[in-house]
């Protein structure tokens, strides 16, 4: 088995934008939920290799919570991929909204901690459908308010954090076998 620990590196690659429109790349923290406005976020992860025709065992996003805002509740989000091979990072509130999402979706309903590592649900079932579509050099993972909403924001280090590390995506997989027909086929694309 191979691991792949993935971590944002560049102010560009992670990202929120929400439905007044705003769109933000720069600063220490992201948010993802509603309150009265709801909040998405992106983060596009470099230097993926071997995925094409792999079986993937555990893939899991890590994010330090920074604060929690809104009422009681759970702020029930739901996480995707950008569904491309060669994804590159939005620069609009317009493009992000626009990026194809993978059919696989995780929801991430819990609570997050402050001040410590908020670790996803299992997310092989998206990776795995980009593995079976793409061999990716770049995966951009989204996280959406789902469409229940709730009434809570997460907030967690964006990569222009100075202390707090940048979200982490780490993949554990079995390489397709050389000469398989799958890794033929997408060795010739």
């Amino acid at each position: 088995m191979t691991t792949l620990n993935l971590q944002v590196s560049t102010t560009l690659d992670d990202g929120e934008s929400s439905s007044l429109g705003s769109f933000i790349t720069n600063g220490p923290t992201h948010v993802c939920g509603s309150t009265t406005t709801n909040w998405d976020v992106y983060h596009r992860y470099t230097g993926v290799s071997g995925l094409s025709g792999a079986t993937i065992s555990t893939a899991k996003l890590d994010l330090y919570g920074v604060s929690a805002q809104g009422s009681s509740g759970t702020s029930e989000t739901d996480v995707f991929a950008n569904d491309i091979e060669v994804p590159v990072a939005p620069t609009t509130r317009a493009e992000h909204s626009a990026l194809a999402r993978t059919t696989a979706l995780v929801e991430w309903d819990a609570a997050f901690t402050n001040g410590a590592s908020n670790v996803s649900p299992e997310l092989k079932t998206v990776i795995q459908e980009l593995a079976d579509s793409f061999d990716p050099a770049a995966i951009t993972i989204l996280h959406d308010v789902s469409p229940s909403g709730g009434n809570k924001l997460k907030r967690y280090a964006a990569e222009d954090h100075a202390t707090d590390p940048a979200p982490k995506l780490d993949i554990t997989f079995t390489a397709a076998a050389s000469g398989s027909p799958w890794n033929t086929y997408a060795q010739q694309q």
